[in-house]
């Protein structure tokens, strides 16, 4: 169950923002199913003051799905947006199931990770790619990637929101999520309703993965995520309402059911 919390839980773009003066923010609740079937819970938050933000987000199984397995996951990230362009500093995520508890925590400065620290930390994992130095440089945290900026204020929201590769490092793997605009649509959820984009995203493994393994061999074929985003109105800032992920296992979605931000109109 660890890929579906991840998969709730990051998904995820970066790139500058309109710097509001004061605190504000926006709040997203999002239901998880698994081929139609209703299996678990989510939320992300923002909040900013002037070029600085702090994000939250957080994923568990509900229903029948927690009567299988307890899991739950909760992720933190903090950075700068400066010159349209996202800065993390700091990332952090714990994934629990009734086995056992991981936190990662990592420092990052200038887009490079400076600080690692992983607890329990992972033992020798067969045939796995080797995180090198190169590889965890120039990166951004699977969390703040939520976060797309239109490099464009004059027209900060459209088809061109698309087009980016985020270079995500989650603390175990290193990989690019490559997106391009898809189509025009519209999302009506409590707290928003108008324009949406949808992107085709790929995924594309660096370093940390397991080759041989059969969802990485899946993913890697198939152009299988899509992302529908909405603009955070008072902003050049886009978010993900929907994320669609086909797995070996079956369509996994990350559906919006609220989204209420008070960034000034």
């Amino acid at each position: 169950m660890r890929c579906i919390t991840i998969a709730a839980l990051a998904l995820s773009a970066a790139m500058g923002a309109t710097r509001p003066a004061a605190a504000q923010s926006f709040d997203v609740e999002y239901s998880l199913s698994l081929l139609g079937l209703h299996f678990g819970a989510a939320s992300m938050t923002g909040h900013f003051t002037g070029d600085h933000y702090k994000m939250r987000a957080g994923a568990k199984l509900i229903g029948i799905a927690s009567m299988i397995s307890r899991s739950s996951g909760a992720v933190t990230s903090s950075g700068s947006i400066v010159d349209g362009k996202i800065y993390p500093a700091t990332f952090a995520s714990i994934m629990t199931d009734p086995r056992s508890t991981r936190t990662t925590r990592i420092a990052i400065k200038d887009r490079n990770v400076t600080g690692l620290d992983i607890a329990p930390p992972l033992g020798p994992i067969s045939g796995r790619v080797p995180l090198t130095a190169a590889s965890q440089r120039g990166i951004i945290d699977p969390l703040s990637a939520a976060l797309i900026v239109g490099a464009n204020k004059q027209v900060p929201f459209g088809p061109q929101s698309c087009n980016t590769t985020m270079p995500i490092f989650d603390g175990f793997v290193r990989y690019n999520i490559v997106m391009s605009f898809a189509a025009l649509s519209t999302i009506k959820v409590r707290g928003y309703r108008g324009p949406a984009v949808i992107c085709s995203a790929h995924y594309e493994p660096i370093a940390g993965y397991v080759p041989s393994r059969p969802q990485v061999r899946y993913m890697q074929k198939h152009e299988n995520i899509r992302v529908w985003l909405a603009p955070v109105k008072g902003t050049n800032l886009s978010i993900p309402l929907h994320v669609r992920i086909a797995t070996i296992i079956g369509t996994i979605d990350l559906t919006a059911k609220t989204f209420i931000s008070n960034f000034a109109k």
